[in-house]
């Protein structure tokens, strides 16, 4: 074949274009390829960023559980020497709020990334099942208490009677106060806690802190009787406050019409006590804070979650029954079972370790430790 004429030059047109465009089309792929590596060494230091402040976010909860006083300061981390997270602790009463900044250096700059959690602070005494102030007493007949995870007394156990036996997982005798009771906290800033004007204003605050229709709010002297109605469905507090302790007693009587996810918290100035005819729900929540003494009685069958906080003594009465309870029992006066042809246990519920205080509760847990475990994780 011959190439004549202005073809030659045609054809040598056509190949300078094509090696123009092949030009262009590699010098676009290289460029791009140098912003997909720059893109991905952005990422990948903003990863290190990221995880060096999720590892100071796991650092200060690790000291923080050893000493609730650390005092936060950079933290380095092996394998990114230039690379260190910077933690910062908020107090809020409740709970501490945890800050990390994680800061890597790179040649070309530097990264940032910040995430915060909350740590709840806890009660010693709510890490338990049974947390006793006094003695613990068991006297039976022909009954088996069970109690799972801790119990802590910080008098002695003694068990009593025909057929009685008792079963604790974890039971210590003698423990110091300071992990069997609940105080008070000074709530009118007259330098003595743990006095009754401050149950007091105690209560009248957690009410204060619920949406006025979730609370039910009576003073009285007199005894007030409680059944289950549609009235207190959704509600949270029922605070009953007498003038003098020991008066504005409640009486509850809550049976198997008792809803499912129910979280209701009882507050008297005086005495509680719950009787649980054919009590079932074990979903429904309902606890109890009082500043004299607490009886409970069941009959039948029970089952119920509960958090039970009494000033005074815990008394326990069940009879025919087969029941179980999840929750915490605090008595900082001492707690007795008497038990007749029961099968009766006690688990644990890790709800003050969750953050998922029962109402009422938040403020007895400023003076306390940290739960198990971090919530509310999120990026700043």
């Amino acid at each position: 074949m011959r190439i004549v004429g202005d073809k030659k030059g045609a054809v040598l047109i056509f190949c300078y274009f094509v090696i123009a465009m092949l030009a262009i089309a590699g010098a676009g792929i290289f460029g791009f390829g140098i912003v997909e590596l720059r893109s991905a060494s952005v990422y990948r230091d903003s990863t290190k960023a990221f995880w060096l402040a999720e590892g100071g976010l796991q650092e200060a909860f690790y000291q923080l559980r050893q000493d609730i006083n650390w005092a936060p300061e950079p933290v380095s981390f092996g394998g990114f020497t230039d690379g260190s997270a910077s933690v910062t602790v908020e107090n809020l009463g409740s709970k501490l709020n945890i800050v990390s900044v994680g800061n890597y250096a790179s040649p070309q700059a530097t990264f940032n990334r910040a995430v915060s959690a909350d740590a709840y602070l806890i009660p010693s005494p709510a890490e338990n099942t049974i947390s006793s102030g006094g003695d613990l007493g068991l006297w039976g007949v022909f009954s088996d208490l069970r109690v799972h995870d801790k119990t802590r007394i910080s008098g002695e156990f003694e068990e009593s009677g025909p057929g009685a036996q008792s079963w604790f997982e974890d039971k210590q005798e003698g423990v110091n106060s300071d992990h069997t009771t609940l105080k008070i906290p000074d709530m009118n800033d007259n330098g003595t806690a743990d006095e009754f004007d401050d149950f007091v204003l105690f209560a009248r605050d957690a009410v204060a802190s619920e949406d006025p229709d979730d609370v039910v709010y009576i003073q009285s002297n007199n005894a007030v009787l409680v059944f289950p109605d549609e009235d207190l469905v959704g509600k949270k507090i029922v605070y009953v406050e007498g003038s003098t302790p020991g008066s504005g007693d409640i009486s509850i009587i809550f049976d198997g019409t008792w809803q499912d996810g129910e979280d209701l918290t009882f507050i008297s100035t005086g005495d509680i006590t719950y009787l649980e005819p054919l009590q079932f729900q074990s979903e429904a929540r309902l606890s109890t804070m009082s500043w004299e003494d607490y009886s409970e009685t069941a009959i039948f069958i029970s089952a119920h979650e509960s958090v039970n906080y009494s000033h005074g003594q815990s008394n326990f009465v069940d009879i025919f029954e087969w029941g179980s309870t999840t929750g915490n029992v605090i008595s900082n006066g001492g707690i007795s079972f008497t038990e007749v042809l029961t099968y009766k246990e006690f688990y644990f519920s890790d709800r003050f370790m969750n953050g998922d205080f029962p109402p009422g509760f938040y403020g007895l847990i400023a003076a306390g430790q940290l739960g198990d475990g971090l919530s509310d994780w999120r990026e700043e």
